[in-house]
């Protein structure tokens, strides 16, 4: 039944989306769409799926229509209504459809679907809900498991009604079932709104009696008898702004098979005007009497408001019930909030005593009519209907105060002081209470003075079937509330004031005593309390609907328990009390919430706990409370993270998370079964929807912990307490900076990166672009701040010795030590440094000072630690899978029964990782927020770091300022691995600042005086490799490399002498991790090469270090090049003897099974050394191919021109010589080998240094190398550059380099003929060759060839015959061994020539006696 303001809306031409773009439209809405429709409905986040669904009790679900297709978008979607239901109860659900409109193939559901259709915003038959009922309690009675699914379309009205009259069915009375489900199903507590709806769980409440003395019955349902009424007058009373009423008639129709009885309009124009005075409509069964209006009113209809009303007959039961206290002739008056669906239109034509009035009859009984009332006799009947008693005769007498003072008291207190009450179980008759007041000669009425007396008798008696304390005084609360709004509308003030402030005073004690009765729980009776056991607090439902609903997860409930806390009484509760009288209920508060999230996941109901928290605190008692817990910082000897995060109040909170942890301390629900599990066989759709919960729900966490760190940081009083439990935190999982984490000791993961993202939003006050509050940032605190342990770790470059040997001399105020430290006072001048003083009281640091430390811990032990484990999870998954790949190839061979068992085992552990991975991606990777937020943070920390060495300018100062020297390692080191972790997740660096990262990285990457640790300088390195436009995928990275003044400048130098230096790490592995290390410089160099600007620079720097750096790193390119060529070639030898073995099937058979795994890891693992060692080899030889072309100087300097003809002549010989064909593999581009390319760059380096050559020393050079220069060579390899298509010049210009080098052969061998036997003291003692510059070198005073020691100094700095330390510039000539040595030189080749001489001229002799002879 309703009213409706009806318009006639004039005729419009709409455009219309083409069906593609409405398709687009939703799927790039679908989440807000879907929130949009379900309004103020709960809804549910569950293995990653967000569904309109509600557990009203544990065995009853209500939810939205399971849709399929387009409809799906925005309602449940079928199928994930399926796959939750088959996962959380796989055989014990049934679902109840409702609608009349549309339903679905029930073998999507197993079959186990029932119907019960009936029309949207309408009532059932009595007797669908009686077969409604039965269905239900049948189907639940088969199995505890069972539960019933019951969706109407939206899953409100209808599902609404029909789960409250099951509820009325087992035995709730109405308006408790009604409340309950509007509690459970809504965030507004708005349930089941449509008042006829409402009305009829109150009918079929009446059909119902309870059998006495059988437990767990089904109750006896006593249906009206079928009867019809005839609707024989229509009133309204109190109208405004109308002329014209509509009237819509409408009747059930009788359909065979179906219970319910559909509602059918009976005129065919759908309105019939009703004008003034007594008609009968069309139809017999409906009499219409009196209706406002005027036929002499011209207006047209367009302009004219009017009023729709809409009739439905609902079924004659429904009738008879409404009617039962009624006769026949007397009226039903419904009110405003009485009618069905009475929009906003409708509200303004009623008034303020609006009333609509329906008389029913029997069928084809004689109407009797009254007499039209005209619009006068109307108003005048309107005070009378405002005050609902339109028949009564005589009015009431005035009551006096003090009547009306025991009536409030009693309906506040519901006590009786004259006997039990027969209508209201709940009412309480207090005899003894009577009987003293009658003792004292007074009347029995209730009364202030009393009160409180009164109040202590009902709790302190024993009364049956009385509320329990704390439920009766939040009772006496809400009436108080109730009786209150009701006294404000009196209209006399005296009265009103005094009744007021009875009300007052009512509300006031019950929230004393209920204090007191949370105090003391045992003041009262309670037969629910057990001193033995914890005891739930009835405070804290009360505090969560306070709170709202909540985004709870599966099998959750955001509701209170069905108690709605009254308005006002938590604020009067912890407001209007002493610190100690609610400490002890706080604290237990404090606990409760900490136990209700102590093992909560991401997916399950932790905001709910964390709203009540965040109300706590915000209250200053609540905030004092906690701090002064026993639990806010636990004690005791064996405290460590662990025992904090799972203590402490705070701690389970952060341990909220979607990240793994250890099996012992898991969270339920399980992210990664809900939401990840068999991924690879999920829709990417399914995983995104996953994603953006975890996102979401985090987020939610993130806030709600900061506001409440907020709370208390304002708060002067516990402001230190809070600094002191996050530097508790922090000291106490320090070993989390480990590579191994001890997980028994050391909180989770989920907690440190919780926390990470707390603090970097306590840090957003002093994160702004200009970094203004950078000054506020003390260096001092970390040597003397009492709170973190910062001294012991790991330096930029001092030593724990020096560091803590300059704190002693600056705290004894010694002068004549602090040389570094009055250089760090230099250098940090023009930044502003503050000068270190004596620590001879404790300091005083600035909050943001402090948070800046502090989250700088708390990142490097919480987001950097987690982005470590995530890269070693990736790692795991790809060994695990190259594992299971080689054991199903030898499956496919021999399978064994321990071989399908491990097969078995890594397709799991291969499934749990997967699921890890995924859980770390939804929470880190894919929210853009935190790491953006971090990176700002560390924007601020490279920014404060270069002010401590003065700035940004270059060259840095030869030695570091000891404030730089002492900062803990991690602050740089966590700063590069957040920028190579970012740069490899899409758009992650956008909108971010990055030239200060650039000037940071310049200025320190090659300055090992400034950061000793050569690992960390690499890792600059690797932040570069990640930033080249090719690399990250962003042109914002291009202007750091072709615009930034620093990078220009300095960058290839840097690089180059970093190149050198990583040389030697003092690392064990340090040979292998050159290899690495070099790989991105060389990447990098490759780039900048081809940036001119940098290309310039770096031939300026080949011509200016010629001798210098630039010489060192040729040489250690042209080691590494040398080693990995030779390595890989070696490799492919023994791999392809390997691959025979394994291709002769019947010998491999025949071989043991253990024997055949290993022999396959070992092929695998060369496969993996062939294809590094040969990718780092042709980055190395292309790097020399390219560069040549423009810097061939150093490459042909003494000391280095040997070197490099020696290592091409050798790939030459591998790749041409007679053992190419054994090289050869079936796909040689597996292994990055590409021995045609590689041949290519080999020859440009010959033709390029030969070009370069004025002196004609190369080709010497090449002939020289007696290891692996043939001249067949350079033939064989011009036949092949021929027959791959290389440029005939570059052919030429290599066969003539090779003449030139047969040529120089040829004439070293006449020199060395000419020289003969050579003394001893003239050969280098290395190389035993005849030495041109001899030295003598310092220390061991042997004498060497200048080159030849040079050459060696390349790569080692010291002495080859005693290993002390030598430098080029230490080599002391050797002028007179030289000069001999020229000499000798100078007679054998005089002695040569003369020999030469003497044998022209014998020949001469010879040749004249010859002829004279045959003269003769």
């Amino acid at each position: 039944m309703g009213l409706k303001f009806s318009r006639q809306v004039p005729a419009g031409k709409f455009e219309s989306l083409t069906i593609q773009h409405k398709v687009i439209n939703c799927l790039s809405k679908s989440l807000y769409i879907r929130n949009l429709v379900s309004k103020q409905r709960r809804r549910m986040l569950v293995a990653g799926y967000d569904l309109d669904m509600t557990y009203i009790t544990d065995r009853i679900l209500a939810m939205s229509f399971p849709s399929e297709r387009m409809r799906a978008m925005y309602r449940n979607p079928l199928w994930q209504v399926k796959s939750v239901l088959d996962m959380r109860h796989q055989d014990h659900y049934k679902i109840y459809n409702l609608c009349i409109e549309e339903s679905y193939d029930p073998s999507h559901f197993h079959g186990r679907v029932e119907r019960f259709p009936f029309d949207d915003n309408h009532v059932p038959h009595l007797e669908m809900i009686k077969l409604f009922c039965e269905n239900v309690d049948s189907w639940l009675s088969q199995d505890p498991k069972n539960i019933v699914v019951i969706h109407c379309m939206a899953g409100k009205g209808r599902t609404g009604l029909m789960v409250c009259a099951y509820l009325v069915y087992c035995g709730m009375p109405a308006e408790e079932a009604l409340l309950l489900y509007a509690q459970r199903r809504t965030i507004n507590n708005e349930g089941v709104s449509i008042p006829s709806q409402r009305r009829y769980v109150g009918y079929w409440s009446n059909c119902l009696s309870l059998p006495h003395g059988v437990e767990d019955a089904p109750p006896d349902v006593n249906l009206p008898q079928q009867c019809s009424r005839e609707l024989r007058r229509i009133r309204f009373y109190d109208t405004v702004n109308i002329e014209k009423i509509f009237f819509v008639v409408s009747e059930l129709q009788e359909i065979s098979g179906q219970v319910y009885r559909p509602s059918l309009e009976v005129s065919r124009s759908s309105c019939k005007q009703i004008q003034k005075g007594c008609q009968r409509t069309s139809s017999p069964r409906y009499y219409l009497s009196f209706v406002e209006g005027d036929e002499e009113d011209k207006k047209s209809e367009s302009d004219e408001p009017h009023v729709v009303v809409q009739m439905d007959t609902e079924s004659s039961a429904l009738y008879q019930k409404a009617c039962l206290e009624y006769y026949f002739d007397k009226p039903v008056q419904l009110t405003v909030r009485d009618l069905d669906k009475v929009g906003k239109k409708g509200r303004s034509v009623c008034g303020p005593a609006f009333c609509l009035e329906l008389l029913f009859g029997p069928v084809n009984a004689r109407p009797s009519f009254t007499t039209p009332l005209d619009h006068h006799e109307l108003l005048g009947k309107i005070p009378l209907l405002r005050a609902q008693i339109p028949f009564m005769a005589t009015p009431k007498r005035q009551r006096s105060r003090e009547e009306l003072e025991d009536i409030v008291l009693r309906k506040i207190f519901l006590v009786s002081l004259t006997g039990p009450s027969d209508s209201d179980s709940r009412v309480v008759y207090l005899e003894m209470t009577a009987a003293e007041i009658l003792s004292e000669g007074k009347e029995l009425r209730l009364s202030c003075d009393l009160m409180e007396s009164i109040l202590i008798d009902r709790l302190s008696g024993s009364f049956p079937a009385a509320e329990l304390p704390f439920q009766y005084l939040i009772g006496c609360y809400k009436r108080a509330y109730d009786e209150g709004k009701k006294i404000a509308s009196m209209k006399d003030r005296n009265l009103k004031s005094e009744l007021e402030s009875v009300v007052r005073q009512a509300k006031k004690l019950s929230v004393s005593y209920c204090r007191i009765h949370l105090g003391n729980p045992e003041s009262f009776p309670n037969p629910n309390f057990d001193s033995n056991k914890p005891n739930a607090s009835p405070l804290l439902p009360l505090i969560f609907s306070e709170g709202g609903g909540s985004a709870d997860g599966f099998g959750g409930s955001g509701s209170s328990g069905g108690i709605q806390c009254p308005p006002g009484f938590l604020e009067e509760f912890f407001t209007d009390s002493d610190f100690d009288s609610l400490d002890p209920i706080l604290k237990g508060l404090y606990e409760e919430l900490r136990e209700i999230v102590l093992k909560v996941s991401a997916l399950g109901n932790f905001q709910q706990p964390l709203r009540a928290l965040y109300f706590l605190v915000k209250l200053p008692v609540g905030a004092r409370s906690l701090v002064n817990h026993p639990w806010w910082i636990p004690k005791g000897v064996y405290l460590n993270g662990r025992v904090i995060e799972r203590t402490s109040i705070l701690g389970p909170f952060f341990h909220v998370s979607a990240l793994p942890d250890h099996p012992i301390f898991k969270s339920q629900p399980d992210v990664g079964q809900q939401c990840f599990s068999e991924a690879s066989t999920r829709r990417p759709a399914d995983l995104l929807s996953s994603f953006a919960t975890i996102k979401t729900v985090m987020n939610n966490l993130y806030d709600g912990l900061t506001e409440v760190l907020l709370l208390l940081l304002k708060n002067a009083d516990t402001r230190e307490n809070v600094l002191e439990y996050l530097a508790e935190v922090i000291n106490k999982n320090s070993s989390r900076a480990q590579i191994q984490v001890d997980p028994l000791s050391c909180a989770s993961s989920g907690m440190f990166v919780n926390l990470s993202a707390v603090m970097l939003r306590l840090c957003e006050p002093f994160l702004d672009a200009n970094l203004t509050k950078r000054d506020k940032i003390d260096p001092k605190y970390v040597f003397y701040s009492n709170r973190l342990e910062l001294r012991g770790l790991t330096a930029l470059h001092a030593s724990s010795e020096e560091v803590t040997d300059w704190i002693n001399k600056a705290s004894m105020g010694n002068t004549d030590g602090e040389t570094r430290l009055l250089q760090s006072q230099e250098a940090t001048s023009s930044a502003n440094s503050v000068n270190v003083k004596p620590n001879s009281e404790k300091a005083k640091y600035s909050f943001i000072c402090e948070c800046f430390f502090m989250t700088a811990r708390v990142l490097n032990l919480g987001l950097l630690k987690a982005f470590s484990d995530f890269k070693h999870l990736v790692q795991d998954i790809s060994r695990s899978e190259d594992t299971l790949t080689t054991l199903k190839a030898m499956q496919g061979q021999t399978s064994s029964p321990q071989l399908e068992i491990d097969i078995a085992r890594l397709e799991k552990e291969i499934e749990s990782y997967s699921q890890e991975k995924l859980s770390y991606e939804a929470q880190i990777l894919r929210d853009p927020t935190v790491i953006q937020s971090a990176l700002t943070f560390y924007r601020l920390m490279v920014v404060w770091l270069v002010r401590l060495v003065g700035g940004f300018k270059m060259p840095l100062p030869s030695t570091s300022p000891t404030e730089f020297a002492s900062m803990p390692e991690h602050f740089v080191e966590d700063a590069m691995e957040l920028l190579i972790f970012a740069s490899r997740i899409p758009k992650a660096l956008d909108g971010v600042l990055l030239d200060d990262f650039m000037n940071f990285i310049i200025m320190f990457m090659a300055s090992p005086e400034y950061i000793r640790n050569p690992y960390l300088r690499a890792k600059m390195v690797e932040v570069l490799n990640c930033w080249m436009p090719r690399g990250s995928g962003s042109s914002i990275t291009a202007t750091l490399f072709e615009g930034h003044q620093l990078s220009l400048e300095y960058l290839v130098r840097n690089l180059l002498k970093l190149y050198v230096d990583i040389e030697f790490t003092g690392s064990h592995t340090q040979f292998y991790d050159k290899f690495n290390i070099r790989h991105n410089i060389a990447e990098l160099l490759e780039y900048l090469w081809h940036v001119p600007s940098h290309r310039n620079a770096w031939k300026q720097i080949a011509k200016e270090e010629e001798k210098g750096v630039y010489l060192n790193f040729l040489n250690f390119l042209i080691n590494d090049s040398i080693y990995l060529l030779d390595e890989s070639l070696n490799k492919i030898l023994e791999h392809k003897e390997l691959e025979a073995e394994m291709s002769n099937t019947a010998e491999w058979e025949r071989r043991p099974a253990q024997e055949r795994q290993e022999r396959t890891r070992l092929f695998q693992s060369q496969e993996n050394i062939i294809r590094i060692d040969m990718k780092l080899a042709n980055e190395d030889v292309s790097m020399m191919a390219f560069t040549t072309e423009q810097i061939t100087a150093p490459f042909l300097l003494p000391e280095m021109v040997e070197r490099v003809a020696s290592m091409l002549n050798y790939f030459l010989l591998q790749l041409v010589g007679p053992q190419r064909k054994s090289l050869s593999l079936k796909d040689p581009e597996k292994y990055e080998f590409r021995p045609k390319q590689l041949l290519k760059q080999i020859v440009y380096i010959y033709v390029h240094l030969a070009k370069g050559d004025s002196e004609n020393i190369f080709p010497a050079a090449i002939s020289k190398d007696g290891r692996s220069y043939n001249e067949q060579l350079f033939s064989a390899a011009a036949d092949v550059l021929r027959k791959i298509g290389e440029d005939g010049r570059i052919i030429q210009e290599f066969i003539e380099l090779g003449a030139k080098a047969k040529v120089a052969a040829s004439e070293a061998m006449d020199i060395e003929a000419i020289l003969g036997d050579i003394p001893d003291e003239f050969l280098d003692p290395i190389q035993y060759t005849l030495m041109k510059d001899p030295v003598i070198l310092p220390s061991s005073r042997i004498t060497v060839d200048r080159p030849v020691i040079q050459r060696h100094l390349l790569s080692d700095s010291s002495d080859p015959f005693n290993r002390s330390h030598l430098t080029a510039d230490m080599l002391i000539p050797d002028n007179e061994l030289k000069a001999r040595i020229q000499e000798f030189i100078r007679s054998q080749e005089s002695k040569k020539r003369g020999e030469d001489l003497s044998t022209q001229s014998s020949k001469a002799t010879i040749q004249t006696t010859t002829s004279e002879m045959l003269i003769d």
